[in-house]
């Protein structure tokens, strides 16, 4: 069995920022150090992705 990471894909990073932005709370640096290596590895790995609408063909 292998398990499967959503957490670099568009729509996951956009519902992160959501969050943050109603929370209206600072992101500690090390989250968001974390946060930027993760959007970093999926756009190596995916590349740019621009979706054209918030839902996944998962």
């Amino acid at each position: 069995m292998s398990v499967i990471n959503f957490s670099g894909h568009p729509v996951v990073q956009k519902v992160l920022v959501e969050q943050v932005n109603q929370e209206g709370k600072a992101v500690d640096p090390e989250t968001m150090a974390r946060f930027r290596s993760m959007v970093r590895s999926h756009t190596e790995l995916f590349g740019e992705q621009n979706g054209t609408r918030n839902q996944t063909d998962i």
